[in-house]
């Protein structure tokens, strides 16, 4: 069989035309809405990996320059509801997934109701990611506590050359593999749990035959969907950041003026206005991304239909002309 993964970026790209176009408003703004948390190749779960890793500290000495009790209550007490908003988010970015699913499916793009039906598999998705970010970071962190000695203290030998490759290293394994799971978890196995109704496993285990029957064209699908996705979100960032400095520009202003006028009072008016800004900049970002998320989502459906007979494209083809599975 002929590489259908560079085959199938024609049909990849009509389908994603036959879904986004003609122009209709609302289904762009739940495209937009799912493309937040879905899309673009990062784990909702893995973003938070470079907030927990922390800074070591410096000193070989630290002690009696630990800060009072109360401090300590109050960074717990912020960490912990930074990790709870981060597991919300996480949780409701694997709903989004079946959402996006069965919006590419049936053509018909639907939030709360995927949402509320699809709230069990989301849970085992997320559990699954979460398995998987944590096993990772236990990887990386093995060298590394060897590397201080498995104490706290950062020793003057402790950064030898053969000691920073070995962390580098591991760091590059535990993100191949971690990353490779987590492409063909989103791509391939969501629309097989969402497909058959299985778990996680169950449908890892059924996907694992077609890839590893057809495996230079599993290897050049994660290759490409990766090249192709980092290529397009680039272009969206520039783009995004050049659409950004409409946004960016008043709320400086605002922002000094308030400041300059009410002193630390201004805080009152710059942090709604902060947050209104950011949540912009991120709804900006992520009507651009609508049609990267679309058109690699129904890459995935095409290449998975065509790998281990999974279809979900019935609807689209029905719309378009592109070809049947393989």
């Amino acid at each position: 069989m002929s590489l259908s993964i560079f085959d199938r970026l024609d049909d990849a790209v009509a389908a994603a035309r036959s879904l986004l176009l003609p122009f209709d408003t609302g289904r762009w703004l739940r495209l937009t809405v799912l493309a937040l948390l879905v899309g673009g190749g990062g784990s909702s779960v893995g973003g938070s990996a470079g907030a927990t890793a922390g800074n070591i500290p410096g000193s070989a000495d630290v002690s009696g320059q630990f800060p009072n009790a109360d401090v300590l209550v109050l960074v717990a007490a912020v960490v912990g509801i930074l990790l709870l908003v981060g597991l919300i988010v996480g949780y409701l970015a694997c709903c989004f997934e079946f959402a996006l699913v069965d919006g590419l499916a049936t053509r018909e793009v639907s939030i709360r109701a995927n949402v509320r039906r699809y709230a069990g598999q989301a849970a085992r998705l997320f559990g699954f990611r979460l398995v998987v970010f944590l096993l990772a970071a236990a990887v990386v962190l093995l060298p590394v506590a060897a590397v201080f000695d498995f104490s706290l203290d950062i020793q003057p030998d402790a950064f030898t050359l053969f000691g920073v490759l070995g962390i580098l290293a591991t760091l590059l394994v535990a993100a191949v593999v971690a990353g490779t799971v987590h492409v063909l978890t989103t791509m391939f196995v969501v629309p097989t749990m969402y497909a058959t109704d299985r778990g996680v496993l169950a449908s890892w285990r059924h996907v694992w035959g077609g890839l590893t029957d057809h495996p230079f064209e599993t290897v050049g699908f994660v290759l490409l969907s990766t090249f192709l996705s980092g290529a397009a979100l680039a272009m969206v960032g520039t783009v995004a950041g050049i659409v950004g400095l409409v946004v960016v520009v008043p709320v400086a202003v605002v922002s000094i003026a308030a400041f300059g006028l009410l002193g630390p009072l201004g805080l009152v008016v710059v942090v709604p206005v902060v947050l209104l800004g950011v949540l912009s900049l991120a709804v900006i970002s992520a009507t651009l991304r609508v049609p990267v998320v679309v058109g690699m989502r129904y890459y995935a459906l095409l290449v998975l239909a065509d790998l281990t007979g999974v279809d979900l494209l019935e609807a689209t083809r029905e719309a378009t002309d592109i070809a049947a599975p393989r």
